[in-house]
């Protein structure tokens, strides 16, 4: 049974101080992204305030409509116990405006194609469903559309006038598509935010983490020592941004996982761009060793002129490591690599 501790996170073989800095980069940016899903709840308990808020200040429509205050610009609701009836619609928008009723009276609501769906529901006399919105004082017009929509096919005893519209409707409608509560979505728009990226930061790192302790593990003792004694070298070049060390024999890599190539091995280095929308947004080095394998190297946004040098200079130290190896990426070169090193040995073509 495979059995990782946190306790093997200490440096088992390693003793070089740049390989510690690294090692316990990766541990801080875990603690980063656990504080990150600590604050995404922060942000879902502020929702939750915000939501209580809300309805603490709503008032049921109806106590609006018989109020002797202002009746415009309230926040108000209603329990909605009937499907709503459609009577006119939007012509700026798909928004429409319904007749809508609790268990006691009716209403004008103004709704979106998705809050009718939300209302438009099978047992709903039973079960009423919450509309929410702010108040607007009804205009004439709407006030004659909605009379012809309740006055069709009563008796003329029973039809409405305009002057008794009030008395049916109330003076102002509910304009459910204003939506007082934009806190509270921004609010919930920031707490997935942190969640997903906190989650996805941890299980990058964790397993950037593991992956870099359990290649220094497996290393050899005595290439341990080797290795600690060629960083450690007045000759070996340190290049913290490209997480890399070039020593006289080694090129030793530990972005994500800990990788030591001896210059002898590589056969191949070429440059390879990342491309977003066409733009180049970095560079790298491709390395294949005698093995077949390919490794990435010495990523690095090549947004400056410094950064530009240091990535020339990681280029042709390399290069002069082994008069050997094949330089560039050109379909000879690639023939040339399939065919010795790819193809004879079951690797995948390049």
């Amino acid at each position: 049974m495979l059995k990782y501790y946190w306790g093997d996170f200490k440096m088992k073989k390693l003793r070089n101080i740049n390989i510690k800095k690294e090692k316990n980069s990766m541990v801080i940016k875990l603690i980063i992204f656990m504080v990150v899903i600590v604050v995404s709840f922060i942000f879902i308990l502020l929702k939750a305030e915000v939501v209580d808020k809300t309805n603490k200040e709503m008032t049921d429509l109806n106590s609006i409509i018989i109020s002797a205050d202002s009746k415009s610009d309230k926040k108000a609701y209603v329990d909605v116990s009937y499907t709503p009836y459609q009577f006119a619609v939007s012509e700026e928008t798909e928004n429409s405006y319904y007749i809508i009723a609790d268990n006691n009276y009716l209403y004008i609501a103004y709704m979106s194609p998705s809050d009718f769906a939300r209302l438009n529901v099978e047992g709903i006399e039973t079960s009423p469903i919450r509309a929410e919105g702010i108040t607007k004082v009804t205009t004439e017009e709407i006030k004659k559309l909605a009379i012809e929509a309740y006055n069709e096919g009563l008796e003329e005893s029973e039809k409405i006038t305009l002057d008794s519209f009030n008395d049916y409707f109330g003076s102002v409608y509910l304009d459910m598509t204003i939506k007082e509560n934009s806190s509270a979505s921004f609010l919930t728009l920031l707490f997935i935010i942190a969640l997903v990226t906190g989650v996805v930061g941890i299980i990058v790192i964790l397993i950037k983490l593991i992956s870099f302790n359990a290649s220094i593990n497996r290393l050899e003792q005595g290439l341990a020592g080797e290795l600690d004694n060629e960083m450690d070298s007045q000759n070996a070049f340190y290049y913290k941004k490209a997480h890399l060390y070039l020593t006289d024999n080694y090129i030793i890599n530990f972005n994500g996982k800990f990788v030591a190539i001896n210059y002898k091995d590589v056969v191949w280095m070429y440059p390879y761009e990342y491309r977003v929308n066409g733009i180049k947004s970095n560079q790298s080095i491709k390395i294949m060793t005698n093995s077949g394998k390919v490794y990435t190297i010495a990523s690095m946004e090549l947004v400056t002129k410094a950064k530009k040098e240091v990535f020339n200079e990681i280029w042709n130290t390399i290069a002069s490591k082994n008069s050997e190896m094949v330089l560039g990426y050109t379909k000879e070169n690639i023939k040339l690599m399939n065919d010795t090193y790819r193809n004879k040995k079951g690797k995948k073509r390049i």
